[in-house]
């Protein structure tokens, strides 16, 4: 057994040791019906001597992994006890980790041992540090793959360097992937449009579910164009679906400014309550129901009053789920230094949307929970579960691509990226991973979600 191993093992019974020494205390007293005195300890100490950890039942180890375990580094030292704890891990619980703490995707060369272009490092927001033995093996160099989105653990990468252009789901935890439908046909909606450089193709692409344990309902939902138009398609599909839906409402007053191009202009998409909410250039917020017999477009919100067009600030909007509730993110950009193309972010706005009353409310608390916004599907996880993570604040990445591309177009080397923590409540940005060299490199920095799942299957 290796020292890591045996470490693993005593880090897993000391755990046990402790949650069972309670378990059984209590369990005393409620039978006897007095406190656990000294005149017990004996007792306990003996009972706990006794116990034969391996030999514990099934159903006594799922309640310690649903109820001590929440960081997937816990399963995994589970695992690691004994090859019974591990087919438990495996078996019973492939489907059933909580959400977990993203991970921030770096490329390789922050690790000064390591250059490879088909790798990249993960850095933990808990430990504060890269994993030198961790590193994500990707399918082809970076200079030739750009990645769109991560979701449920899945990044999304497309080639477009050599048609047909295809596009991916990549498990990079599980060396696994999907292929998607080529993006051939997008051509028609392309050529209709002003010319689309190659990285500027797909945008964003968001899962409704993770596609290893739900093959046959799991719907990808892509961002794509020069007017971020919509697409969908599900693993096994031979062609992606443009919508070309139009909203329920006649009467809409921004419509002239969308050119009556249907689902266009959008930011960001998520997937709540079984339908995709997204959110356009406008701050107008939809609803997509793919319940129906074919897909119908709602409008949620209508855009932010922005009679007064900010002179200081460009603006990118997300939406989220938070503790079962949508809120309405507006991200501020100060404006691009015209001779680097450098900017960064000035500040967060959030608004909690009443959906009752057709109106979006302002607020500075988040009730303890922190938001994970960029490229990766915006999510929510509570800091008190994470110990060393901050309540109340936004940690977010730079998902501004044609400042990450700027110089292959002008030849200007953009600045560093644009990263950190936002603390809502009193407005101040803190670093949150402080990068090697200043400067933007691909591939872009990306938040993505640790998922072990293997699927129903195995």
């Amino acid at each position: 057994m290796t020292e890591d191993a045996f470490l693993k093992r005593v880090s897993s019974f000391l755990l046990l040791h402790n949650y069972f020494v309670q378990v059984i205390k209590w369990s005393f007293s409620s039978i006897v019906g007095v406190s656990t005195t000294t005149t017990t300890t004996t007792t306990t100490t003996e009972v706990m001597s006794a116990v034969d950890w391996l030999d514990l039942p099934e159903h006594i180890l799922l309640v310690i992994a649903e109820k001590l375990f929440i960081n997937i580094k816990d399963y995994i030292r589970f695992g690691a006890v004994c090859p019974t704890w591990r087919s438990l891990y495996t078996q019973q619980h492939q489907t059933n980790f909580p959400p977990q703490l993203p991970l921030l995707m770096l490329p390789s060369s922050e690790l000064l041992a390591v250059n490879d272009q088909q790798t990249c490092c993960i850095y933990d927001l808990l430990d504060k540090k890269i994993y030198n033995n961790f590193l994500l093996h990707l399918p082809a160099p970076h200079h030739q793959t750009y990645y769109r989105g991560s979701s449920h653990g899945w990044l999304i990468s497309f080639t477009p360097t050599s048609p047909p252009v295809e596009a991916q789901l990549l498990n990079p935890f599980l060396s696994s992937s999907i292929n998607l439908p080529p993006l051939t046909n997008f051509n028609y909606f392309i050529e209709q449009e002003t010319e689309v450089i190659p990285y500027f193709f797909l945008y964003k692409v968001v899962l409704s579910a993770n596609p290893a344990s739900n093959p046959n309902t799991c719907l990808v939902l892509a961002i794509f164009g020069a007017y971020c138009r919509l697409a969908f398609c599900k693993p096994g599909d031979n062609a992606w679906t443009c919508l070309e839906l139009h909203p329920d409402s006649k009467n809409l007053p921004w419509q002239l400014r969308l050119k009556y191009r249907p689902c266009s202009l959008t930011e960001d998409i998520i997937y709540f309550e079984n339908k995709f909410y997204t959110v356009d250039s406008f701050g107008a917020l939809w609803v997509i129901d793919f319940n129906a017999a074919r897909p119908m477009l709602s409008n949620l919100l209508p855009p932010l009053d922005e009679s007064q067009p900010s002179r200081e600030y460009i603006y990118r909007h997300y939406v989220v789920q938070s503790s079962g509730h949508l809120f309405h993110v507006r991200r501020a950009w100060s404006y691009p230094v015209l001779d680097d193309y450098s900017y960064s972010t000035a500040k967060f706005e959030v608004f909690k949307l009443d959906q009752t009353c057709r109106k979006r409310v302002e607020t500075k608390n988040l009730c303890g929970q922190m938001l994970f916004l960029g490229s990766n599907a915006s999510m929510s996880l509570p800091a008190s579960d994470y110990p060393g993570c901050m309540a109340n604040c936004i940690y977010f990445t730079d998902d501004f691509i044609e400042g990450y591309y700027h110089d292959d177009i002008t030849g200007v080397s953009p600045g560093p990226p644009d990263m950190g923590v936002f603390n809502l409540e009193d407005g101040s940005i803190e670093s949150h991973y402080q990068l090697r060299e200043s400067r933007r490199f691909h591939p872009a920095l990306i938040w993505i979600e640790p998922t072990p799942t293997v699927g129903k299957d195995g």
